[in-house]
């Protein structure tokens, strides 16, 4: 499946505020700073033979970019020896998920409508009764009471 997490995408408002507290504060390393199009990014690493690097992203570009992605939280970029694989076992895992979610919210509906019909066939009977004793008591009477 997945083989390591390759990149930590960081989304920051002032990328060399960024380099400057992870170089000078914890260590670590400028692997690559590059710009594209006006849009910069900086990978850094603890050391330059590190499996795993964090990417500083500029956040006010990305927002104005609208670009969908939750700029709050890191992204991770995930390594696989097998793409397809991956994407095929990770599908098969969102359609079980899928199936049981729906199963699970047909089975609360049941669960409602037979509450439903419970409840009615209870209203129901006590309608029942009610008339019951309203009619036992019409056509039950003692002569007396029907002023004879």
């Amino acid at each position: 499946m997945i083989a390591k997490i390759g990149q930590v995408m960081v989304y920051v408002r002032d990328q060399d505020a960024a380099v400057e507290f992870w170089t000078e504060k914890m260590g670590f390393t400028v692997l690559h700073d590059e710009e594209n199009d006006g849009m910069r990014w900086i990978e850094i690493a603890p050391r330059e033979d590190a499996e795993t690097s964090i990417v500083l992203h500029d956040k006010n570009l990305l927002e104005q970019m609208d670009t969908g992605l939750s700029l709050e939280t890191p992204s991770l970029l995930f390594y696989a020896k097998n793409f397809e694989q991956l994407r095929n076992e990770l599908a098969e895992m969102a359609s079980r998920s899928a199936i049981l979610s729906r199963c699970r919210r047909a089975a609360r509906s049941i669960l409602r409508m037979r509450k439903t019909i419970i409840s009615r066939c209870r209203r129901r009977i006590e309608a029942r009764k009610r008339a019951w004793r309203g009619f036992s008591k019409l056509f039950c009477m003692r002569p007396a009471e029907f002023g004879g």
